[in-house]
């Protein structure tokens, strides 16, 4: 029986932005506070990670109140689009927690 090795997971659909303000989004420019250092990979030179999503903590406690996770802030997730997959080199990607949702801007 596989459902003894399942795991509770999250289903993510793409809509349009319905508030303006900071959500969940894919792409896009990334919230951040004032002093934030876009994060940097050195491969064979240094490169910027791409910004790939940022999950709004307080809509993921909604549906998920025993996630583990805090119940508010901004996770923020970068990585190297040349490193494929989720395996190979750990510094390819970076994942941010911002607890403070009101001092975040677009950069």
């Amino acid at each position: 029986d596989l459902k003894q090795f399942s795991l509770p997971a999250i289903r993510m659909k793409v809509q349009e932005p319905h508030n303006g303000g900071i959500s969940s989004r894919f792409g896009g420019i990334p919230d951040v506070p004032p002093n934030f250092k876009w994060p940097l990979v050195d491969c064979e030179e240094v490169v910027p990670l791409e910004f790939l999503c940022q999950l709004d903590l307080v809509e993921i406690a909604k549906i998920w109140p025993d996630s583990g996770l805090p119940s508010s802030g901004l996770l923020s997730f970068f990585e190297d689009a040349s490193e494929f997959g989720f395996g190979g080199d750990p510094s390819a990607w970076q994942v941010f927690y911002f607890e403070n949702k009101g001092i975040l801007a677009g950069c």
